[in-house]
């Protein structure tokens, strides 16, 4: 180990018209840098001046050590009077590795000088002297190198990440993807080793712009197995289930189903046909794009039910199969032969990230029911539905919650919370078998009591849509749960026409954020575009392009986590389009020409997580089916933010003297937050609601929490 002492004298070369006085003068070395800050106060001068700052290795006595890789105030440009003056010096550039100095930094002007305490300069560390590039948008197909310089006191080890996994066999300064596909789109990072520590890489960011099909080709929607009209039945029951798990199936649709054929006997209705739909092979993957794949599934079962032509229908759907009924709701409207009386019963909703859909559901039904839970899925389910007759049945749920609701200063009454990840969220249609069944006799009149097959039709006149959520059976001092958020929306343009690309097929750009894609018969070319690298036609057996795609490098530096553009597609009467889009290699949303409305569509996609910086591939992919030809316009393609851009903050301020802590609670105004508690960070169950008026509530901490260990956080529901 080499330790040595020195210090930093600034002198004055432009000495200002009065004398300086330097003061408050301090230093740190950067964490995993060889850069050292260095802080200083400047006063009584009467003009900028510039410094020189020389290095001493005798503690200050004399100034022979050769050090010049200064930047900052008064060596950078001249700098006037001021606090908080700031240099930085590169003692790597100038002792090189493999030094442990012992620091002391003395600044003078004119007579005047301060001198630091002593601080360390630890040179063994390793530390980075270049970052590897960041910002490569290659073609599919091509080479790229990262390569990163490194310094410390040898031997040096590295090792590659990729998104913070580590890559096998990437040990060496220089990264090297050969012949990159969309799955390689990540941020890359390197740590560097030695026996005295490491130091990482700043993120490189890569964008492949390729199709983020990545070979596995977009199929159809099928609209399932057929279900066949038996004989003599006029009418029909449909039960769906929501979001699965891949794997798992939905048994209790066929309870339900099964459970509604024996009460229809046992009432002598014969002529109602009663079926489960299943399509767990699509409700897989996050929410949002469940939802998508279930609004295709359900147009296409739609439309084989309008050709069945029933009479009445009660459509019941749970979750994302929400979505389901009510599009099988709109086709059976749009047939309009025979004028079909439709029901829909909604069993905690899915109602979209954005809640979008509570202004949907239900639109398309002569009347519809809505029956939820307040669980672990927040506003993303249940709640008010517009189109609906509302019912909580949350303090139905024989589990649930009772949680305090706190007003400024004050107790304001109780709400009631469903326990479990996804139980609250199944207790509704749990709670509607019993209705079903008769088990439930709290209010027998409610749930399938009021369908058209059980005889109570005729009561919802009364009962209308639209009405505040009435809770079932709730303590006497229950109130309402938290209100419906009001988040924030930031919209930004992707310049399509400015940005890295690739392309194949038929495609087009058509201005700064429009393109047109063309796929299947007399769409074989790719049309030349100024700045496209790489474009080549992607031919099916006829020579014509079965599948066209458009990808764009897209530079993210606020939060994102939607993409939103505008689409028309432009083919013939019987076209087979489906646009696909996808985030890197991630599918993030669908259009289906047989399904999608004329004209110009608003679609608007979920990305798989929000991310806030970085560089991403966003690619459009056509196909065309069945011999068919297909074409579509996308415009005003952007990237936005659906949500609270601020975060609850929970911090413990002290209370009255021998009285319990309080949690502080600070939160945009308006939204009500709920304290959660946990004792191992793990389980956690629902403290309180707070009602938040201003920005600030408070929660005072249950004495007997000091018996054992407590954590809290807060969430805006």
């Amino acid at each position: 180990m080499i330790l040595s002492y020195f210090a930093l004298d600034d002198v004055s070369v432009n000495p200002p018209s009065s004398p300086g006085l330097v003061s408050n003068l301090g230093g740190s070395q950067c964490p995993d840098t060889a850069l050292v800050d260095l802080f200083y106060d400047l006063s009584g001068v009467g003009s900028a001046c510039s410094v020189s700052v020389a290095v001493s290795s005798d503690g200050g006595a004399t100034f022979t050590i050769p050090a010049t890789h200064f930047t900052g105030d008064g060596v950078t440009n001249p700098t006037a009077p001021g606090t908080g003056k700031h240099l930085v010096w590169d003692a790597g550039a100038d002792l090189g590795p493999g030094l442990f100095q012992s620091v002391v930094l003395r600044v003078s002007s004119e007579g005047s000088s301060a001198t630091s305490g002593v601080f360390s300069v630890d040179l063994r560390r390793p530390w980075i002297v270049s970052q590897p590039a960041s910002g490569q948008t290659p073609q599919a197909g091509s080479g790229v190198a990262f390569t990163v310089s490194a310094a410390g006191t040898p031997p040096l080890s590295y090792q590659w990440r990729k998104n913070g996994v580590a890559i096998p066999g990437a040990t060496a300064a220089t990264l090297t993807l050969n012949a990159v596909t969309a799955a390689d789109s990540a941020d890359y990072t390197v740590q560097v080793r030695n026996a005295y520590g490491q130091a990482e890489s700043q993120p490189a960011s890569l964008a492949v712009v390729d199709d983020g099909a990545q070979g596995a080709e977009p199929q159809q929607e099928t609209g399932g197995d057929p279900i066949p009209q038996e004989p003599a039945k006029q009418n029909l029951v449909i039960v769906t289930h929501g979001f699965e798990v891949v794997g798992q199936k939905a048994d209790w649709i066929d309870d339900l189903a099964a459970a509604i054929r024996t009460r229809l006997a046992s009432l002598g209705k014969t002529d109602w046909q009663v079926e489960p739909l299943h399509w767990e092979d699509r409700a897989w993957g996050v929410p949002a794009l469940a939802l998508l794949r279930g609004g295709n599934f359900g147009a296409l079962r739609g439309k084989a039910f309008a050709e069945q032509q029933w009479q009445q229908v009660h459509l019941i759907g749970h979750s994302a199969g929400s979505k389901v009924i009510e599009v099988i709701a709109q086709e059976l409207r749009k047939a309009k032969v025979p004028p079909t009386t439709i029901h829909e019963t909604f069993l905690d909703p899915f109602v979209g990230e954005e809640g979008s859909y509570r202004h949907i559901y239900g639109a398309n039904a002569n009347w519809a029911d809505s029956y939820f839970s307040d669980d672990w899925t927040w506003l993303a389910t249940g709640g008010w539905l517009e189109y609906a007759y509302n019912v909580d049945v949350t303090w139905l749920d024989p589990d649930h919650w009772t949680v305090s609701k706190l007003c400024p200063f004050n107790l304001c009454g109780q709400v009631a919370f469903s326990p479990g990840v996804t139980g609250g969220h199944a207790w509704p249609y749990e709670f509607y078998t019993q209705t079903v069944t008769g088990e439930f006799t709290c209010a027998p009149d409610v749930g399938f009591a009021l369908s058209q097959e059980a005889g109570g039709w005729d009561k919802h006149a009364a009962l209308g849509a639209d009405n505040d959520p009435v809770p079932l059976c709730p303590d006497p001092d229950a109130s309402s749960p938290p209100g419906t958020p009001k988040p924030d929306r930031v919209w930004k343009p992707i310049p399509i026409q400015d940005a890295p690309r690739g392309a194949r097929g038929s495609w087009e750009i058509n201005g700064n954020s429009a393109f047109a894609l063309g796929a299947g018969t007399g769409h074989g070319l790719a049309k030349a575009s100024t700045g496209t690298r790489g474009v080549a036609p992607m031919d099916g057996p006829s020579g014509d392009a079965t599948a066209s795609w458009l990808a764009v490098a897209v530079t993210i530096t606020n939060p994102v986590n939607y993409v939103q553009f505008d689409a028309a597609f432009g083919s013939p009467a019987g076209s087979e389009g489906l646009l696909t889009v996808y985030w890197n290699t991630n599918q993030i949303g669908l259009a289906d020409e047989r399904v999608a409305d004329p004209g110009l569509q608003n679609y608007r996609f979920a990305l798989p997580a929000a991310v806030t910086n970085g560089l991403y591939t966003l690619s459009f992919r056509l196909d065309a089916f069945h011999a068919t030809s297909s074409s579509i316009t996308v415009t005003n393609v952007t990237t936005g933010f659906y949500g609270l851009l601020e975060a609850p903050v929970l911090s413990l301020v002290s209370g009255e003297t021998n009285s319990a802590p309080v949690l502080q609670v600070t939160a945009p105004a308006g939204y009500d937050c709920v304290v959660l508690n946990s004792t191992n960070l793990v389980d956690w169950a629902p403290a309180a609601v707070l009602v938040n008026t201003n920005g600030t509530a408070y929660y005072p901490l249950p004495k007997e929490s000091a018996a054992s260990a407590q954590f809290y956080r807060a969430v805006i529901p």
